[in-house]
């Protein structure tokens, strides 16, 4: 014979879904930290593409200090980096560089910090901003490059 669930049996299934509910914000929140390594053999051109994620435009959402890291290597290595916004333009073109720069890998080092407190803002926080990183006269021992982005919220 069925019977009618009590009070306690009905409040369950509302208890679990507001535990699971109040650990989204913290499932879907940015990490503190993302690391990529592009392998020289994966650098189309010799350009290294990095993809930086936006942060959506008027947010509370805190910057990020970027690092560069490598193989140490055995002289200081000179870095051609440009910093492009998707356009919206027909699929096929260029995006729009809108911030170039020549930066120095040191000698010996295995990491570098490049930028910090970096906050990209987009109006269209659907998009990333990309980075892309053109080694100049490179050594034939350089393995590759990889960045390091670490949120800085201001308190270090």
């Amino acid at each position: 014979m069925l019977t009618a669930p009590s009070q306690r049996s009905r409040a369950l299934p509302f208890r679990v879904i507001i535990s699971i509910a109040s650990l989204l914000p913290i499932a879907c929140s940015q990490p503190d930290s993302f690391e990529q390594f592009i392998k020289a053999d994966d650098a189309p051109g010799g350009v290294y593409e990095f993809v930086i994620p936006a942060i959506p435009d008027g947010s509370q959402a805190s910057a990020f200090d970027i690092s560069l890291f490598t193989s140490p290597l055995r002289s200081p290595l000179q870095l051609n980096i440009r910093w492009m916004e998707p356009a919206d333009m027909p699929e096929g073109r260029d995006s729009e560089n809108f911030f170039s720069e020549r930066v120095w890998f040191p000698a010996g080092e295995h990491q570098a910090l490049y930028r910090s407190g970096v906050a990209p803002e987009l109006k269209d926080s659907s998009k990333n901003l990309i980075l892309r990183i053109r080694p100049i006269n490179p050594p034939e021992d350089l393995r590759g490059l990889g960045i390091i982005l670490n949120r800085n919220d201001g308190t270090r």
